[in-house]
């Protein structure tokens, strides 16, 4: 007689980058739509800062390091994650439909 298969859990998985000569460990972060990301820095400055790096049903991907929030432009870890296949590459954005700050609104005399 055979034994019932018993459910297995599904293994733990460590990956380990290296972006621009730092090393981070990756793994997915526990979300409900699993499209969360964590990198761990292991080394060096900052050693130990965690980055999520978060893609929303959208296409809009976003990171939680200082360059993408002060820069708000995709960061290193971005662009790392999109080159070795763990995120596709982002829609185009709309242009924005208000003027840019610093533009001169057009003006229009009465007459």
């Amino acid at each position: 007689m055979e034994k019932p298969a018993v459910p297995r859990e599904p293994p733990v998985v460590v990956v380990t980058v290296e972006i621009d000569d730092e090393c981070y460990r990756l793994a997915r972060a526990p979300t409900a739509d699993g499209r969360t990301w964590r990198l761990r820095k292991l080394e060096g400055q900052r050693e130990g800062a965690v980055y999520e790096i978060r893609e929303y049903a959208d296409g809009y991907q976003r990171c939680t390091c200082m360059d993408a929030k002060f820069r708000g432009r995709a960061c290193k870890h971005l662009l790392a994650m999109r080159q070795m296949g763990a995120l596709p590459e982002p829609p185009p954005r709309p242009a924005p439909s208000r003027p840019a700050i610093g533009s001169r609104p057009e003006i229009h005399e009465e007459r």
